[in-house]
């Protein structure tokens, strides 16, 4: 099962307004309703990542949900559950929080 956030589920659905339940949400130039292939999703990824100069993939976008995931409900429990992770500190470290926090305390750190 997908779960959808309302906010998105009310873009998915206007985008899905004109089109039938069988048809794919982005097809292939190849076909009349084929899907893209994992390979031509990794390239339009890649594509608009060098639009805006920055680096996205799967792993970047799953680890970019896990750090928002966090940042609002700050529960580690359930986001160890949504990505299968059997260690807080794993997945604090997969996500950017143990990072995030050293480079706090290292910016914050006084000799005075």
């Amino acid at each position: 099962m997908l779960i959808l956030n309302n906010e998105l589920k009310k873009e998915l659905l206007r985008y899905c307004k004109d089109r039938e339940g069988y048809e794919f949400l982005i097809t292939s130039r190849e076909g009349q309703n084929d899907p893209i292939s994992r390979e031509r999703a990794y390239q339009i990824l890649i594509g608009i990542g060098n639009t805006f100069d920055i680096h996205i993939s799967y792993h970047t976008l799953r680890k970019t949900f896990g750090y928002w995931h966090y940042d609002e409900n700050k529960d580690i429990v359930k986001l160890m559950e949504i990505f299968n992770h059997s260690d807080q500190r794993v997945t604090l470290r997969y996500i950017g929080v143990l990072q995030d926090e050293v480079d706090k305390s290292v910016k914050e750190l006084s000799f005075l």
